[in-house]
């Protein structure tokens, strides 16, 4: 299935007299915006056509070639190829945690389309996407602003932007004075949130809605945040959950979108988890949450997503206590959205679900990742003597069943008792001596997460088919490994060593348990 590149490829040949402006052609230009133009277009009505600015772009980054298909593709066809750019704003304030960027393009047939900028991987972009619900963000005053001072009277404009970008769009046509309003021929929004009832009067919108086209990707969260109503187009990705934001995953054939007719099931599930902690969320509380949260993820000194994702263990926790001693409303907002996910979670049968065999072996892994983390300097000692006071009942056990059986020849009674009461004699010595028993304990724990790395890795690749899941398995395995072989090489305890197997113990068993849970609730859906 082809996307907004094959359409370009496909159509760039014909200009817009010969073929006029659709959905798609917003698609190109909204995706666009995300080009850096800073020095290359002016903050004025002076035009530079496309064609030209690619060449000022080449010249300025002589090996970022590989980065500009979209732009290459676009100067040189004959369709955007002589469209004009100008009033190109970019601002970026960290201090005020504000971004923005904006650029007029104005094609052959004389129609002009405004696309704002979304989010980028900055923290202070995120951050200002998240504000977005809770207050009037200061990238949105820009954006009304930008309309009022750059609309020429007398001429048609097409608004639109992805991401943040399509709700700057909705905002500033919602905002801006009436007669500019009049000149607007369509506001596209492509997954970008909608706009809170808290922050924006709603006949301001009305005034509008007719006007707005509202796209999303059928698994969607950013754009079915505050909605105007269910969205005008549902389109189908070439990628799964999250990853479907990506504008150039949209499906495209030909000269047309390739639309689904609702939502998937899991996105729905995710909406309406959102919709309940929005409702029951005030908007001074959602205010403080947002700016507690992003203060945290930038507590460890990242600046983009990459870097707080990159920050590892170390940075988990450094976000991680910067929460915990947050303010009291933003808890109380954090207890909220987990109230709202289970209550979302109604169809779920949980004396059903415990029940299973794969519940109860991620119980079992998540408490002995508990005790590794509240007892690091123990845990492997505490563990040892349970598995060894495990196997003397068991083998004791068995040295009675023996016993009482005559049903069995006498020699070879007497050489499984012997065997059953050598594995009791290993046992208490390992259970007795410290030394021995934290020895073989890290032996038996690397053998294993080495055994279900190797298991994890070959299910990977054997019988999952999913991308992302696939390439989450891998890091598990990768993860289990190392912590194998780092175990195997520890004679002494070393309490970093086993708190870190026993973060990935609750994290991983958690993660299980909340599949089967979801995936037991989907059943009961159904």
């Amino acid at each position: 299935m082809g996307n907004i590149i094959t359409y370009l490829k496909w159509r760039g040949d014909l200009n817009f007299s010969e073929k006029p402006f659709c959905l798609v052609d917003n698609l190109v230009l909204s995706a666009f915006v995300y080009q850096n133009l800073s020095g290359i277009v002016t903050d004025d009505k002076e035009p530079v056509t496309v064609a030209d600015a690619y060449v000022r772009y080449q010249e300025k980054n002589p090996d970022k070639k590989e980065k500009t298909t979209l732009f290459s593709l676009m100067a040189g066809s004959r369709r955007f190829g002589q469209a004009n750019l100008s009033y190109y704003r970019e601002v970026y304030d960290e201090e005020t945690a504000s971004q923005f960027t904006a650029v007029h393009i104005t094609l052959d047939d004389e129609s002009r389309y405004i696309a704002f900028r979304g989010t980028d991987n900055t923290i202070i972009g995120w951050q200002e996407d998240f504000g977005i619900g809770s207050m009037v963000v200061p990238a949105q005053l820009m954006a009304k602003d930008y309309l009022e001072r750059t609309m020429e009277e007398g001429k048609h404009y097409r608004i639109g932007g992805h991401s943040k970008g399509g709700n700057l769009a909705i905002f500033s046509a919602a905002q801006c004075e009436e007669k500019l309003q009049d000149q607007i021929i369509a506001v596209y929004n492509n997954d970008g949130p909608g706009l809170s009832a808290d922050i924006i009067p709603k006949e301001r919108l009305a005034a509008i809605r007719k006007k707005v086209c509202w796209i999303v990707p059928e698994f969607s969260i950013i754009g079915t945040l505050f909605p105007c109503g269910m969205p005008d187009r549902i389109l189908g990705s070439d990628t799964d959950g999250l990853m479907q934001h990506d504008i150039y995953t949209w499906q495209i054939e030909g000269d047309t979108v390739c639309e689904k007719e609702t939502l998937t099931e899991n996105c729905r599930f995710y909406v309406q988890i959102f919709d309940t902690w929005i409702t029951s969320a005030t908007l001074e509380q959602r205010k403080t949450f947002t700016k507690d949260f992003f203060d945290a993820l930038k507590a460890g000194g990242a600046a983009t997503m990459d870097e707080v994702w990159g920050g590892g263990l170390d940075g988990f926790g450094t976000i991680l206590l910067s929460i915990i001693h947050s303010e009291r409303k933003t808890k109380i907002v954090i207890a909220k959205f987990i109230h709202s996910f289970v209550s979302n979670c109604k169809n779920i049968d949980f004396k059903e679900a415990v029940r299973s065999r794969e519940i109860l072996q991620a119980g079992l892994l998540f408490a002995a990742g508990l005790i590794f983390i509240i007892f690091p300097e123990a845990a492997l000692r505490l563990v040892g003597r349970f598995l060894g006071m495990a196997v003397i009942i068991f083998s004791g056990r068995k040295v009675l069943q023996c016993a009482v059986n005559d049903g069995i020849d006498k020699k070879q009674k007497e050489h499984r008792i012997l065997s059953w009461l050598a594995a009791i004699c290993v046992m208490e010595f390992l259970v007795v001596n410290k030394s021995a028993i934290l020895l073989s304990t890290h032996f038996l724990l690397g053998i294993l997460l080495i055994l279900f790395s190797f298991r994890n890795f070959y299910q990977a690749i054997t019988v999952y088919r999913n991308l992302p899941v696939r390439f989450g398995m891998f890091l598990v395995s990768a993860a289990a490994i190392l912590m194998g072989i780092v175990s195997l090489s520890q004679i002494q305890t070393e309490s970093a060593v086993v708190f870190t197997i026993g973060s990935f113990l609750v994290i991983y068993s958690g993660a299980l348990i909340f599949k089967e849970l979801y995936k037991n609730g989907k059943q009961k859906m159904k």
